[in-house]
């Protein structure tokens, strides 16, 4: 196969005619075909806009190359998640997003592949991938928005379910090196004192800036003379532009100036770890992403600037004869460009302002005087041999060398060691790939890498290299700066764990005890474990993760925590012994009680801009889970804090999230939106087993299926258990420990094990809770709870029970425990004690063995048609995902031999009715034609199934009248559908599923029929139809005021039907449901608490 570089075609024009079809043919053949390769660089070169036309783009020049609008060849993006920032619907979009975009769309025949390690962080990354048929006309999802919409809200698990999807579709193919062998390793730095006092110095000095900052832009505001003149409406408008753009450059400057401290922090420790690793026989690579070489080349270039114009040389000759006295320091020169460039006292014609002078110049002398460490980079480079030991690939053209015993600012080039074959300087273009051949030949044992050199490079162990007595040796990764994006920090990691490799790496973390630097772990962490749901179906894919899983905050817990810790800090209380010893204990914590330190952080946090007023914002309908940045601004603002103060602030926030996410565990409720079906309130259950699977459905186009898995979960917990349980768990609470009741109806008696839950109170206290549930019970056949008969587990609810404190009832415990144990196991509560169940051989209640019904495999081709069948309530057309994360909840399972099964859940009872929806579409093999179907039919008529449905209803009860006894062998609303289908009345579209069950619905709900032992029956009384008015009154009271209204317009609707006039009722029906619709689009996106009671 002929291959070519598009960089060939030396200038635009068509690939037709001309030079251009001249170099195709030299490079192609005569036939030009083959494969034509280039960056992405290329790819959205141009001399304007991203144009098809090849004389003024070389994206054009592709697409005529491939053939146009006709082309049926491969599109392969290679990285293809350099595309992954794109946003069609306003947004940012990069040049390189919106190419890959066009030139798919511009090839619609074309096949395209996206070839990545790292595809996806985030659903939002997908929005490139517009080949994959996940979105579209006729589709389940018209729009991208939609889909993303749709999984974002189903969380870690939605992200799972599309992986898996996508692969039973066979559309993903997602394979990994096994990770045997390779370790991960977390080491703590604890900061010396010299580290520590300029930590301390350099937040008092931000604190300091930050006031000075504020009087700035209020000042600069102010001043008329400042800027041009313009009318005072729209000088105001454009100052409250300019004043949020300040207010991100001192922030996004703040974040960078206390990261690179950080960072330098680790240095010595870094260092430490790699001479450890290379007297071990290791090859040692540095994972840094920044190198500070814009603030550096900025000063340099200052400095030379008068030698250079009276040389008359150039700027990179001036650059080169520039010494200095020792490394200069990043994080300062940062500060420096800040107060140059965004708090100028000069106005543009040069003139001094003297009220600004009086403001940043005393922050430039304090600046001269702070002890800030040197450039992480170079000291790194130093401390280990400096340039001819040490392999520098990074993007940075110059940097700092020794020479004697001075510092010179030099073009980076690739120094080797005396003795060396190679050439000791190389052209700066070829730099990098010099030093990774220097490192990958033992030439060099220690290499430091950052953003230029984190992807498409091997750095591992590789066998290729294994000659003349040469053998690789193992690699050791020491991460001392991770980038903010997981695809990024996975792409670092994936440099030396490579295939062909000799050994298998070793990471190490470098993690400052810093509570602010959770701000950067976090964010990485959290990308980490959405990458690897997206790209393999499971979310514990990336090993990274047991080494930083403990840092993952910027979840719904932490949002709980968050408002919880600025309650405790507001009211100055904060339940709990844990809250004193916080602040009693750790250098420089000089706290007497938590009120003192609530009122020493709390002016703290005001003075630098963080507010702690979530109660007043809660009380509006506001809360911190609604602002995505809450988290990120306080782990933000706490980096400008002094470290005690940070520290112990942190250390009362986790404290705090830890106790949301138990709570969460014990309530049913979590995080990433999927309920975990191996855990029982935190609990891992007894056992976990797959009683049975069945394909149900396959794609027509695709043949991917759709899976029915019913698995069996044993509840129970032994009497061992329950003893290892009660030691591990026992926190000294007068209310902990083994119980005796005597349940209705039963002779024995029954024994319940009580647990403290630890530090629930604190989180729920903070939320004014009445802190009752701060214990749980553990009962043999049914596991963990926090609620007993329906009660919570408190000291009133335990008054009927005997605790077990003598040796004697403790015995008797033991028995009561053992047979409840055994009993349970085949036998529901009725036949445990004795008593008669009216549902024999059916009922299940109070047994160990529950079932749960899953589906999962391909889900997404039938998204629409299993929401139908789940009774879902059909918004607007443009809300299929509010319809599907509302009705559709999604399970995940973790078998005991380890398999994970990611699917939704159906109820026992509409187990039949799904199967009979996926099997009829396979059997029709009209899955594609349903969807098209529904998509024509959205399109003609918001609302076609709600007036579908009332059609239906007229034709459901003509049937029913034309059977004898007007009763008909239908046992639920699939069985009418199917009578209706054979007559040819409806179809398999999902739009007439949906109004074939709603009919149903609709016509028990107003008593026209009732279904009753195996068949359907139509009801009358005198010639009309017996209509049954619920208790609106009851109903109204526990709903919000709009709720109320929408249901007393229904009342009338049902009065007017019971009192025989209905078309009137069906007039008011049709009226209300077309105004409804406009309701439930705006409850879809209101509070997740204020939706429900609305619901």
């Amino acid at each position: 196969i002929n291959i070519m570089n598009l960089s060939q075609l030396k200038s635009y024009g068509s690939p037709e005619k001309g030079a251009c079809k001249r170099a195709l043919e030299e490079g192609l053949g005569r036939e030009r075909d083959g494969v034509l390769f280039l960056t992405y660089s290329m790819l959205i070169s141009s001399k304007g806009g991203t144009s098809l036309d090849p004389q003024v783009s070389r994206m054009g020049q592709v697409y005529e190359w491939l053939g146009g609008s006709n082309a049926e060849g491969l599109l392969c993006f290679d990285e293809a998640h350099k595309a992954k920032n794109l946003a069609e619907h306003g947004g940012t979009s990069t040049k390189t997003g919106s190419c890959v975009l066009q030139l798919q769309r511009s090839c619609p025949r074309a096949r395209v592949l996206y070839s990545t390690a790292t595809a996806a962080t985030e659903v939002k990354h997908m929005a490139y991938m517009d080949r994959l048929g996940l979105w579209g006309p006729g589709l389940p999802h018209n729009q991208f928005l939609q889909f993303k919409g749709a999984v974002e809200r189903g969380g870690i698990s939605g992200m799972e379910l599309v992986a898996m999807s996508m692969k039973a579709q066979g559309m993903l193919s997602c394979r990994t090196l096994s990770y045997q062998g390779v370790a991960f390793e977390v080491t703590s730095v604890k900061l010396d004192e010299i580290s520590l006092r300029q930590y301390d110095a350099a937040a008092a000095f931000w604190q300091k800036m930050w006031h000075a900052f504020c009087a700035y832009l209020d000042r600069r505001e102010k001043d008329p003379t400042w800027g041009s003149q313009e009318e005072p409406q729209g000088r105001k408008k454009r100052c409250s532009r300019w004043r949020a753009l300040m207010l991100g450059l001192f922030w996004s400057t703040q974040q960078r100036f206390f990261k690179q401290l950080q960072v330098a922090a680790k240095v010595p420790t870094a260092v430490g770890l790699a001479k450890t690793a290379l007297k071990d026989g290791n090859a040692v690579v540095f994972s840094m992403w920044s190198t500070a070489e814009a603030r550096t080349r900025e000063r340099m270039l200052s400095t030379s600037k008068a030698d250079a114009s009276k040389e008359g040389s150039d700027s990179d000759e001036a650059l080169e004869d520039v010494n200095g006295e020792g490394f200069l320091s990043g994080p300062r020169m940062m500060v420096e460009h800040f107060l140059e460039r965004h708090m100028t006292y000069h106005r543009p014609s040069g003139r001094e302002v003297q009220w600004a002078k009086a403001l940043v110049q005393p922050l430039q002398q304090e600046l001269a005087t702070l002890d800030l460490p040197p450039n992480p980079l170079d000291t790194l480079i130093d401390e280990l041999g400096g340039p001819a030991k040490v392999a520098e690939m990074t993007g940075r053209s110059h940097r700092q060398e020794r020479v004697g015993r001075n510092l010179e600012y030099v073009k980076r080039t690739c120094s080797m060691p005396k003795g060396a074959s190679a050439s000791a300087v190389v052209d700066a273009e070829q730099v990098n790939l010099q030093e990774q051949l220097a490192f990958q030949t033992g030439q060099k044992q220690v290499a430091v890498i950052t953003e230029a050199a984190s992807a498409g490079i091997s750095l591992h162990s590789d066998r290729r290299y294994k000659q003349n007595g040469y053998v690789p040796k193992p690699r050791v990764m020491i991460t001392v700066e991770l980038p903010w994006a997981g695809d990024k920090a996975k792409q670092q990691f994936g440099r030396i764990h490579r295939s062909n490799q000799l050994f298998p790496p070793s990471f190490q973390l470098v993690i400052t005890e810093l509570a602010g630097e959770v701000r950067f772990v976090s964010a990485v962490t959290r990308r980490l474990i959405l990458l690897g749901a997206m790209t393999k179906g499971d979310r514990s894919s990336s090993e990274a993760l047991d080494a930083l899983g403990d840092f993952d905050v910027h979840n719904r817990h932490g949002a709980y925590a968050l408002e919880a810790l600025c309650e405790c800090l507001r009211s100055g209380s904060f339940r709990g012994s844990e809250g004193d010893l916080l602040c009693l204990k750790g250098a420089g914590r000089q706290w007497s009680s938590w009120a003192a330190f609530a009122k020493d952080a709390s002016n703290k946090l005001k003075a630098i801009d963080f507010k702690l007023g979530f109660a007043e914002r809660r009380q509006s309908g506001q809360s911190a889970l609604q602002d995505p940045r809450a988290i990120s601004r306080f782990l933000n603002r706490l980096l400008m804090l002094e470290v005690h103060l940070q520290k112990a602030l942190f250390e009362a926030f986790f404290m705090l999230y830890r106790a949301a996410a138990e709570a969460d565990q014990v309530s049913g409720e979590y995080a990433d939106g999927a309920e975990q079906l191996h855990l029982l309130h935190g609990r891992r259950v007894r056992s976990l087993k797959v009683k049975s699977q069945e394909v149900v459905h396959k794609a027509a186009d695709t043949g991917a299926a759709t899976n029915y898995v019913q698995v069996r979960i044993d509840r129970g917990v032994s009497w061992e258990e329950a003893q290892e349980a009660a030691r591990k768990s026992a926190r000294g609470h007068p209310l902990e420990g083994f119980y005796l009741y005597s349940p209705p109806g039963k002779a024995g008696k029954e024994a319940v094990l009580v647990l403290a839950r630890p530090e629930s109170d604190l989180f729920e206290n903070a939320q004014g809770s009445s802190g009752n549930c701060g214990l749980l019970v553990l009962r043999p056949h049914l596991g963990l709870s926090k609620r007993f008969a329906g009660k919570p587990v408190n000291a009133a609810s335990l008054q009927q029970f005997k605790k077990c404190s003598t040796a004697a009832s403790k015995h008797e415990a033991k028995m009561a425990w053992q047979q409840q144990f055994n009993a349970s196991l085949n036998n529901c509560i009725h036949g445990q004690r004795g008593a008669e169940c009216p549902e024999p051989g059916k009922c299940c209640l109070g047994s160990r063995i529950s079932e749960e019904h899953i589906l999962t495999g391909n889900i997404l081709s039938t998204w629409l048609q299993v929401a139908s069948s789940l009774n879902a309530q059909r918004q607007t057309n443009d809300e299929v995902e509010h319809l599907v994360q509302r009705r559709m909840p999604m399970v995940r399972a973790v078998t005991d031999e380890h398999e994970v099964i990611v699917g939704v859940a159906v109820q026992p009872d509409a187990v039949e009715e799904v199967k009979y929806v996926l099997q009829a579409l396979t059997a029709s093999a009209a899955s594609t034609t349903a969807i098209q179907e529904v998509s024509s039919k959205a399109q003609a008529s918001p609302l076609a199934g709600n007036g579908r449905s009332m059609d239906l209803r007229n034709m459901i009860v003509a049937e029913l009248k034309s059977f004898p006894s007007k009763s008909a062998p239908w046992r639920n609303w699939c069985q009418v559908h199917d009578y209706l289908r054979h007559a040819g009345k409806v179809t398999f579209a999902p739009d007439d599923l949906f109004a074939v069950q709603n009919a149903v619905t609709m016509l028990q709900n107003f008593g026209t029929v009732q279904i009753d032992k195996g068949k359907m029956s139509l009801l009358e009384r005198e010639g009309q139809p017996v209509v049954q008015v619920p208790d609106f009154q009851a109903m109204m009271a526990k709903v919000s005021p709009e709720g109320a209204d929408m249901m007393k317009r229904w009342q009338d609707v049902m009065q007017l039907a019971k009192d025989g006039k209905s078309e009137d009722a069906g007039k008011l029906a049709r009226s209300i449901a077309m105004g409804g619709a406009r309701t439930q689009a705006a409850s879809a996106s209101s509070p997740p608490q204020k939706r429900a009671k609305l619901e």
